[in-house]
């Protein structure tokens, strides 16, 4: 990687994972970014993901990485759900777990009811949700 060529790299759940395993990549590429000073961007998505995945006694090494300066955790809010919809729209294969995942842990952590047509996905996911379900 030279000095020029790059103002920052994305790491997706992958290389977050080769990072909790201190695969010598994801490192090498983490310090080449930092020596140049520029960003490493951690789509929060992905983030959940590869916490789900990483084991709990490895989170930690994990947490160095979100811990750097250069790194920035960047939400999936109002502002950025057009482009990943986008590229969402052009699979076929989109896969909704993280979606069911996310609306699971809002219903469940406020006590809310969630209104759905996919009842059977999301009280797998948690029985203690209250589904509103869609006629």
């Amino acid at each position: 990687m030279s000095e020029n060529a790059v103002g920052g790299v994305v790491f997706d759940r992958a290389a977050l994972i080769d990072w909790a395993w201190q695969k010598p990549y994801p490192q090498a590429m983490c310090f080449a970014v930092a020596k140049v000073g520029s960003t490493i961007v951690v789509p929060a998505t992905a983030l959940t993901e590869a916490r789900a995945l990483i084991p709990t006694d490895r989170h930690d090494i994990l947490d160095v990485l979100l811990d750097l300066p250069n790194t920035v955790v960047t939400a999936l809010d109002r502002a950025a759900h057009t482009g990943v919809a986008g590229v969402l729209a052009a699979s076929p294969d989109a896969v909704d777990a993280l979606s069911a995942a996310h609306a699971v842990a809002e219903s469940v952590g406020r006590d809310f009811p969630c209104l759905t047509s996919r009842g059977a996905q999301l009280r797998d996911l948690d029985p203690r949700i209250d589904l509103d379900e869609l006629p």
